[in-house]
């Protein structure tokens, strides 16, 4: 989403990479207080969403806190909007089709279009995955009406911001490509791909798009930006192709642990085609220890590695972070999100669901929850 693009290099300064240690051993029931406890000590107007975590193949907690709308609890079955959390099923419907043998990550836009600019034709699936395909954005809005036709058209009229493969920068213009390019190999729309291919095999019965008739019986979490109600995502108009390929997924936190679950199983895409998404391709920032996959970011600390992706939109914020290493999860689905900027300069950030997450992992590891999350950043009050 055009907001997660903004956000990027602000969450790389947060707590949100922090080294992961063994959760200090305690009763599991002491345990899930103290977290219940820790988190429902935020303010209403702060954090509200669900959280799940899991530690050795165990749940610690799986509890919410807050306001689904103004008149409706949260749950831990309440559906979020995921924002860019959706970028893993794109890059995970690309892998399938190549261990397929559809597709490779080394063809290029030219060999799916033969259409395209010269240098957009150049582009290879594995530069759009990454983000290093220099494609800038392509939509003024995810809630846009826009045709496939309409989105390939102006992808491809863009100016390039960079010689393909040449340095990373965050594009969910390059995730609707590849959206587009799922649909052109498989004869399938996208998020029909999806839903035959990775939600239903993997047992996703709460994941899905705007508009579908699925949420009917579902109760789906209004998204509060700044503070304001933007309304419930299960009614927005679309999904339109300034988001698919790069947002747009609801779920819920049971549906992503599931998911999580399947990949490191086997269950959807072969094991050894899967850990293709999780390996450490390019670096973010050129100072930064974290670099991007397919579809999921990783760090590698001191104590193993962590992968992992954050959704940031009117939506809401969210973040799924794992460390395999110490078979650790953390899943928060939140559907609260501050992004004022000036002068189009990020001036006061809150990211509910990266900060907590970030910060439950150091008070996991030292036992100390007496530590509350930073802000990402405030310049300009608030």
């Amino acid at each position: 989403m055009i907001i997660h693009r903004l956000l990027r290099s602000v969450v790389l300064s947060c707590c949100l990479f922090l080294p992961m240690l063994t959760i200090r051993a305690q009763d599991n029931n002491a345990l899930e207080t103290t977290l219940d406890t820790y988190l429902s000590g935020f303010p209403a107007d702060y954090f509200s969403g669900s959280v799940l975590i899991v530690q050795d193949g165990e749940v610690v907690l799986r509890d919410a806190y807050g306001m689904a709308n103004a008149t409706t609890p949260f749950t831990s079955d309440t559906v979020v909007d995921a924002g860019s959390i959706g970028k893993q099923f794109t890059a995970a419907a690309v892998i399938q089709l190549q261990s397929q043998g559809l597709l490779s990550v080394q063809d290029t836009v030219g060999s799916f279009f033969p259409d395209a600019p010269e240098d957009t034709a150049a582009i290879t699936v594995e530069q759009l995955l990454t983000h290093t395909s220099g494609l800038t954005e392509h939509s003024d809005g995810d809630l846009i009406p826009m045709t496939r036709d309409e989105a390939l058209m102006r992808l491809f009229a863009l100016d390039l911001a960079f010689a393909p493969g040449t340095r990373y920068e965050y594009s969910n213009a390059g995730y609707t490509l590849l959206a587009i390019i799922v649909e052109q190999v498989s004869g399938q729309t996208f998020t029909d791909y999806l839903h035959d291919n990775l939600f239903q095999p993997a047992g996703l019965t709460d994941t899905g798009y705007y508009g579908e008739a699925q949420w009917d019986d579902d109760v789906v979490a209004n998204g509060y930006f700044n503070g304001e109600d933007q309304g419930n995502p299960a009614a927005w108009p679309g999904p339109y192709w300034g988001l698919l390929g790069n947002g747009g997924v609801l779920t819920t936190v049971d549906d992503l642990y599931r998911w999580w679950e399947a990949l490191r199983a086997g269950d959807v895409i072969a094991s050894d085609a899967a850990a293709e998404l999780f390996v450490p391709r390019v670096p973010e920032e050129t100072d930064a220890d974290v670099f991007y996959g397919y579809g999921w970011s990783i760090e590698e600390t001191d104590s193993g590695q962590r992968i992992g992706h954050n959704g940031g939109g009117i939506g809401g914020n969210s973040i799924i972070s794992a460390f395999p290493d110490s078979d650790l999860l953390i899943i928060i689905l939140g559907n609260r999100i501050v992004y004022r900027d000036v002068l189009g300069l990020p001036c006061h950030v809150e990211l509910p669901a990266d900060e907590i997450a970030g910060q439950l992992v150091e008070n996991l590891r030292t036992g100390d929850f007496s530590v509350m999350p930073s802000k990402t950043l405030t310049i300009c009050g608030g």
